[in-house]
Parts: structure tokens; C-alpha cells; sequence
């Protein structure tokens, strides 16, 4: 006899609530409709596991992916709440579990997203939080790609401020973490080791070859970005603006052929 599916869903939530740690991680109802960017569906079933299983780490840190993911397409006037709400998430899983990298990760995301819209002091707080999160991450989990890929774009905004602003935020606003550059790239090429065919890393290290004028990396990156198939909804944006830019400095990817 075929079982209802609400009876198959409860005998799911049943195993997922009686198996051990190691394994509750594996998977979730919401990260299949996740993968197919299937945003709603996926924050729907996301809170329906919320209502019937004890608190779990890592349901908190997919509902920061998911709330970032879906803040990064929303109009402005939603796109604060989603980077809230993903803080709030973040900052749960970790409050369960301190040694989640995963939730480190996130939440350095969730912060990085709201800096954009905070003041100079906030921002500078945040920065400093940011980095804590980020290294945090890395340390407990140095294959923690999100990770490395945040801290690439952390530094790479740390590298596009002059000498003169950081001496006048460390002396008005409070000190500004060190790196820039140089730190970029590195975390960059981490979180490409790590997971070369995610379209993010790579987009936002061709941005960081187009920002200190190495043109022909920056192009052979975006071709990179062009040929791989999105894993987030904002992908489909960075490929776009991708072939964009090729198109726009065609000289630039002659030179690699």
C-alpha cells in the first residue's frame, strides 16, 4: 500500500530528529528546491522542518544561504530585510553550535551585505566583525569555499582604500583590518581550488583583476564565469555582466588565444 505523502514526510522528519549529528547534515527538505533556485519552495519547507524537528545548526545556516541568495534578486526596498533575517539565522546556528564554519561563513556574508548600507562607523564595525567570522570559518573548516570566497571580496574592498582613508577612519572611526590585494587573490585561488566551477569565486576575482588593471586575467576569468552553469540566482547576473565586459574589451581576449 502507497503511503500518503504527509505520512512519508513525518516518517522523514522522524529519522532526521532520531539520527545521529553526523548524519542530520547531509540533507534537508528545501535544499533540492534550493539547488533549482526555487527560492519560495525552498524557504516553505525550510520553516516546515522548523515546526516539527529540535533546533538544528545547519537548517540555521541554509536559511542565511537562502535569504542572502534571495536578497541579492530582491527589489531595494526588500533586499535589507533578507540580509537581516540571514544575520539573525547565522548568528542561531552558531549560538547551537560554536564550531559550525558554515555558520561563520554566512554570517560573514549576511554582515558583508548590510555594510552596504550602513554608515562609516558601522561600516568599520562590521569590517573588523567580518573578518572574525570569515577566519573563524576558514580555521575550523580551511575547505570551506564560501569562506575563502567572502574573504577574497573582503580584502579586495580593503585594497580599493587609499592610505590617506585608512589613517583618517583608524584615527575617527576605530582601526580598519590589514590586507588588500595581495590577500585577495590568495583567498580567491583557495576558494577555486576548492570549487572551481562556482561561477561567484571566479567572477569576483576577474574583479579583482579588472580593478588593478591585469586585463587579460580579468578576461580569461569571465570567460570561465560564461561556461559555467549558475548554483544562485545572482549567477545569472554576474554571467551576464560577464559576457558583457568580453564583448566590451574583445582586445583583451584575443590576447589569450
Amino acid at each position: 500500500m502507497k503511503l500518503p505523502n504527509c505520512c512519508l514526510w513525518a516518517i522523514f522528519l522522524t529519522f532526521l530528529i532520531q539520527a545521529p549529528a553526523a548524519s542530520r547534515v547531509a540533507s534537508f527538505p528545501g535544499d533540492e528546491a534550493f539547488e533549482k533556485m526555487d527560492y519560495r519552495t525552498a524557504e516553505r519547507q525550510y520553516d516546515s522542518v522548523l515546526c516539527v524537528i529540535a533546533p538544528h545548526p545547519d537548517l540555521f545556516w541554509r536559511l542565511a544561504r537562502l535569504h542572502i541568495a534571495v536578497g541579492d534578486v530582491a527589489e531595494e526596498n526588500e533586499r535589507m530585510e533578507h540580509y537581516r533575517y540571514a544575520e539573525e539565522s547565522a548568528r542561531h546556528c552558531i549560538s547551537l553550535d560554536s564550531t559550525n564554519s558554515e555558520g561563520y561563513a554566512w554570517l560573514g556574508a549576511a554582515l558583508g551585505s548590510l555594510a552596504m548600507d550602513a554608515g562609516s562607523r558601522r561600516k568599520v564595525e562590521l569590517a573588523n566583525e567580518i573578518k572574525r567570522c570569515l577566519d573563524r570559518a576558514v580555521a575550523l573548516d580551511p575547505k570551506n569555499d564560501v569562506a575563502w570566497s567572502i574573504l577574497g571580496t573582503f580584502y579586495r574592498s580593503l585594497g580599493g582604500v587609499s592610505w590617506i582613508e585608512r589613517q583618517l577612519a583608524n584615527l575617527l572611526l576605530g582601526s580598519l583590518p590589514e590586507g588588500g590585494y595581495a590577500e585577495s587573490e590568495q583567498a580567491f585561488q583557495r576558494a577555486i581550488a576548492i570549487a572551481p566551477n562556482i561561477v561567484r569565486h571566479r567572477f569576483e576575482l576577474a574583479l579583482l583583476y579588472e580593478q588593478t588593471d591585469r586585463l587579460a586575467q580579468a578576461g580569461a576569468e569571465y570567460t570561465q564565469c560564461t561556461l559555467l552553469a549558475p548554483q544562485m540566482a545572482s549567477d545569472r547576473k554576474r554571467k551576464a555582466e560577464a559576457l558583457k565586459w568580453l564583448h566590451e574589451n574583445q582586445e583583451h581576449t584575443q590576447n589569450m588565444q
